[in-house]
C-alpha cells in the first residue's frame, strides 16, 4: 500500500527564490519545518502528531522572526527552530496531494 503524504504549507521565500522555508502540517497530524536551498530539501524539525490539528479546519500560523521559525496550529505552538540561513524573504502558499482551501491569508511584519 502506497502512503500518500499530504502537506499544507506556509512557504517563506528568500532572495532570488533559491532558499525557502517550509512550515506546515503533514496528513498524519505532525508539524514540520524544512528548508530548500538550491532545490535540496533539509528537514529541520518534525513534531509528533498533535490533537491541536483538526481533521477539518485548521488555523496555521508561521512566525519567521530573525533566525527563528515557529509553527502554530489553532493558536498552539507546535515546533520552533533556529536557522541562520533564512533571515528575510517573501511569503507564499503551497499544497501537496490534497484539496485545500486557504481563507483569510494575512502577512504582517514582526512586532518589535
Amino acid at each position: 500500500m502506497k502512503r500518500v503524504v499530504t502537506r499544507a504549507l506556509i512557504v517563506v521565500a528568500a532572495i532570488l527564490g533559491i532558499v525557502f522555508a517550509h512550515l506546515g502540517v503533514l496528513s498524519d497530524g505532525r508539524s514540520m519545518i524544512a528548508k530548500s536551498v538550491s532545490h535540496e530539501v533539509t528537514v529541520l524539525s518534525v513534531g509528533d502528531p498533535s490533537e491541536a490539528v483538526s481533521a477539518n479546519t485548521n488555523r496555521i500560523k508561521g512566525d519567521c522572526v530573525g533566525t527563528t521559525l515557529t509553527l502554530y496550529v489553532n493558536d498552539r505552538k507546535l515546533i520552533e527552530v533556529d536557522d541562520r540561513e533564512l533571515t528575510s524573504g517573501g511569503v507564499g502558499l503551497a499544497v501537496e496531494s490534497a484539496d485545500v482551501i486557504f481563507d483569510n491569508f494575512r502577512v504582517r511584519a514582526p512586532r518589535q
